[in-house]
C-alpha cells in the first residue's frame, strides 16, 4: 500500500516561527468538478470542495464528493467541507469514509475534512460568559467533535474550525476553539467567517495582533493553521508576516469576486505567482 505524504505545505514544519518562514500555502475552494479541472494545473497547494450556496462550509452533493476523491486524489492534496456539525448526516459520512478506504492506496495524502460549529452555542451563554463553550444540546461541542475526529482520523485529516463572527453564528468563541485545539488531537485549525458577503472580512472581526498570538500558540503546540474569511490580496500581504500555513480563498478568485460565481483560473494563477514572489522576496530580505 502506498505511503501517504506528510501534510506539511511545501517544506514547512509545524511550530516553525522563524523570521525566514516562507512556506504559507494556498487552498482554493471549488464548487464542482469542472472548477477543479480548471485549477488543477494552476499550482495551488490544496483543492477544496464545498457548495458555497449552502453557507461558509456547505457540503457538496455526496456523488460529487466521491467523484472528487476518485478523479483528483492521486495527484493533488484535497479537502472538502462537510457542512455544519449540527446537521451531520451519518449515512452520508459512512459512504464518504468507505470511498476513502477504497482510494487509500492511491491518494496522494489524507484529505482534510471539516465541519462548521454554528448553532452549537446558545446566545444566552455569551451574556454571562463571553468565552462560552457550552453546547445547546446535552452533549458538549467538544465531545461531538472528538467523536467525529475518531470517525475520520484513520483515512483523513480532521480540521477544527472556528468562526470569527461567533456571536452571529452561535458558535464557540475563537479563544475557546484555540484552547480546545491545544488540548485535543486535532493538528489543523481553520479560522473563518460564518456569514459571507456584506463587504466584511476576517480582519474586520479580529485584529492582526490577536491572530498572531493564536498562530504562535498553535505552532508551539505543533498545530497548523489556515486563515479564510473573504480575504483580499492586500490582506494576504498584510497577513504574510504572521507565518501561517495556508491562506484559504474562493470569493476573491471568482468572477466579479462573488463566491457563488464561477472561479476565474487566471485570478488563481496570478495569486499563485504573487505568493511565490512574496516567498522569494522574504528569502532574499
Amino acid at each position: 500500500m502506498k505511503e501517504l505524504l506528510p501534510l506539511s505545505p511545501g517544506n514547512s514544519s509545524p511550530g516553525n516561527s522563524s523570521p525566514g518562514y516562507t512556506s504559507s500555502g494556498l487552498l482554493v475552494s471549488v464548487k464542482n468538478l469542472a472548477e477543479a479541472e480548471m485549477i488543477c494545473s494552476c499550482g495551488v497547494d490544496i483543492i477544496d470542495l464545498k457548495n458555497p450556496e449552502n453557507g461558509s462550509l456547505g457540503r457538496a452533493e455526496t456523488a460529487v464528493i466521491l467523484q472528487f476523491l476518485e478523479r483528483f486524489g492521486a495527484d493533488h492534496s484535497l479537502s472538502f467541507a462537510l457542512g455544519e456539525l449540527v446537521d451531520a448526516d451519518e449515512s452520508t459520512e459512512t459512504l464518504i469514509l468507505e470511498k476513502m478506504k477504497l482510494c487509500h492506496g492511491v491518494l496522494r495524502q489524507k484529505p482534510f475534512v471539516k465541519y462548521g460549529l454554528s448553532k452549537l452555542v446558545s446566545p444566552l451563554d455569551f451574556v454571562t460568559n463571553p468565552h462560552a463553550g457550552v453546547c445547546t444540546g446535552t452533549v458538549r461541542w467538544q465531545d461531538r467533535l472528538l467523536s467525529k475526529f475518531q470517525f475520520w482520523q484513520d483515512y483523513s485529516e480532521p480540521v477544527l474550525v472556528g468562526y470569527a463572527d461567533h456571536l452571529v453564528a452561535n458558535s464557540p468563541a475563537l479563544p475557546e476553539v484555540v484552547r480546545f485545539a491545544c488540548e485535543s488531537p486535532f493538528r489543523v485549525v481553520l479560522i473563518d467567517t460564518w456569514k459571507k458577503g456584506g463587504g466584511r472580512s476576517l480582519l474586520d472581526l479580529v485584529k492582526i495582533d490577536r491572530l498572531r498570538s493564536w498562530i504562535d500558540l498553535l505552532h508551539q503546540n505543533n498545530i497548523r493553521i489556515a486563515l479564510a474569511g473573504s480575504l483580499t490580496l492586500a490582506q494576504i500581504r498584510e497577513l504574510w508576516p504572521l507565518q501561517l500555513d495556508w491562506f484559504a480563498l474562493r470569493g476573491a478568485l471568482c468572477q466579479s469576486e462573488q463566491r457563488n460565481n464561477q472561479l476565474d483560473p487566471q485570478k488563481v494563477r496570478e495569486l499563485v505567482q504573487h505568493l511565490q514572489l512574496l516567498k522569494s522576496s522574504q528569502n532574499f530580505s
